[in-house]
């Protein structure tokens, strides 16, 4: 049912102020800001705060999207809000939390987005805008294999497949992203493990391409093994993306396919182990099925 309610949507410069203040505030927290820009002009943006709260639900908040409105009805909204859809399910995310607005034309934006009524309500936002319409979206079902080009708004699709013999140099290249500091030489050493790693039928190296670039990869290796009905298990390593690419659900991409390899190979179980600390590349693994639970990891370092 349609109502009228007395919000009255009239920025001041003030309200302006506050508004660059709480986007610099999540940037600073760890959170995602996105802009559109069209010649140099900023003409949306999105913000997506990066605590989660709402318990089994996982929501983290779209605290705020905008389009200025010379810019409305060209698809501008849609890829903003993929942007922070993606950015969420890449960390940790199961859902996106939107306090929306209540007009009419916002309300199906929102619903065109698949957006429905949340399950569990943000008390805070609730008592701060009690005219707005408490919606979530179901970042499980998110296709992360599309980003927009913030330069030309032309649509790029990401896919994932496994390393040909040509790709060596990209993926050295890509591994600066991981740990290390420099491109290995070209020698002997590095041809014959190359070799070994592309005649080796359970060692699965899988890039995610855009635009004809690799920028993200993992390995999936598949370990013979004597237990468990004599079922294979999988080991996954290497998980890295380009710094200029990241937050956009490559990393999913390749740890999901890794994933139907190892189903395929009849594993009864995939493991990994990650050195990060911080929390929301740990909720980016729980969030792709891993869990810290089951398993007590040790490693020893063997020195050359």
């Amino acid at each position: 049912m349609i109502q009228d309610d007395p919000f009255i949507d009239d920025w001041s410069e003030e309200d302006y102020r506050t508004l660059v203040a709480c986007l610099k505030n999540t940037i600073s927290a760890g959170g995602f800001v996105y802009g559109a820009f069209l010649d140099g002009r900023l003409k949306g943006f999105t913000s997506v705060e990066p605590e989660l709260f709402g318990g089994a639900q996982g929501y983290l908040d779209l605290s705020c999207i905008h389009v200025s409105e010379d810019m409305r009805g060209q698809g501008v909204g849609k890829a903003l809000f993929d942007a922070a859809k993606e950015w969420a399910r890449e960390h940790g995310g199961r859902k996106l939390y939107i306090s929306a607005h209540s007009a009419v034309e916002s309300q199906a934006f929102y619903k065109a987005m698949g957006c429905v009524k949340a399950q569990v309500y943000n008390q805070k936002h609730v008592e701060a805008e009690p005219y707005d319409c408490q919606l979530e979206c179901d970042l499980r079902t998110v296709v992360a294999a599309k980003r927009e080009n913030p330069q030309s708004m032309e649509e790029m699709a990401a896919t994932v497949r496994e390393a040909r013999r040509d790709d060596l140099q990209e993926i050295l290249e890509l591994y600066l992203f991981l740990h290390e500091k420099d491109i290995p030489e070209e020698n002997e050493r590095l041809k014959t493990a190359w070799e070994k790693i592309m005649k080796d039928d359970s060692h699965h190296l899988i890039v995610c391409e855009q635009n004809g670039k690799i920028i993200s990869s993992c390995v999936c290796v598949i370990i013979p093994n004597l237990t468990r009905g004599v079922r294979p298990y999988a080991f996954v390593e290497n998980v890295v993306t380009h710094g200029d690419y990241r937050g956009r659900g490559n990393a999913t991409m390749c740890l999901d396919y890794a994933r139907k390899i190892a189903a395929a190979e009849g594993c009864y179980k995939i493991m990994l182990l990650t050195g990060s600390k911080e929390e929301s590349t740990l909720n980016f693994y729980r969030n792709a099925g891993y869990n810290s639970a089951d398993k007590t990891a040790f490693i020893q370092w063997i020195e050359m």
